[in-house]
């Protein structure tokens, strides 16, 4: 089991590092393994491609799911999210680019529309949130701003606070004040 899990460390470190445009000869160099190796392990490239991306959503999910536990309200659970999903854009960038040059970031495939919704759904009826929030809307709002707009040094909270304003009602906007937003940022 130790010597499947190392293997399918080393693929995902390498499409991490790497990204997805490479060859299946240039991946198996640098695997140290051979083409024909390569394919007993996977049906194609494609399929490679997919299990390390499910494995990278799984990973996001639960990494949010135990932070999630610290957090003392949704407005707080909002902002972890913002909070993973820029550092995922940062750190795991390929797979990010995957995901958006697929279509995928606004699917079931993906796990971020169904993690924002949950949140949306939690804060509105936790009366943190506005009841006439579209839901789906706002999480694809949200979404696309994350993933396409860089957040400079100097307005980070002013960004942020305005991609969540929407979203607040009076008594979510109390409890961002309450916070340090930096700690998010």
């Amino acid at each position: 089991m130790a010597r499947d899990t190392q293997k399918s460390d080393d693929l995902y470190n390498y499409y991490l590092q790497n990204g997805f445009q490479h060859s299946v000869d240039e991946i198996a160099d640098s695997l140290h393994i051979s083409h024909k190796t390569f394919f007993n392990r996977y049906e194609s490239k494609q399929a490679s491609i997919d299990a390390t991306i499910q494995r990278w959503h799984q990973e996001f999910q639960e990494r949010y799911r135990k932070k999630c536990l610290q957090c003392n309200h949704t407005v707080e659970e909002l902002l972890l999210f913002i909070w993973e999903f820029r550092n995922s854009m940062m750190h795991e960038a390929a797979f990010c680019q995957y995901d958006i040059d697929n279509g995928f970031l606004y699917t079931s495939q993906a796990p971020f529309l169904s993690i924002l919704d949950n949140i949306i759904k939690k804060g509105i009826r936790c009366y943190h949130f506005n009841e006439s929030c579209q839901i789906e809307a706002y999480s694809k709002f949200l979404l696309f701003n994350l993933s396409h707009y860089p957040f400079y040094d100097n307005a980070k909270e002013q960004n942020i606070r305005y991609l969540i304003a929407p979203l607040l009602n009076e008594r979510g906007e109390t409890l961002l004040e309450e916070m340090d937003l930096l700690f998010f940022l």
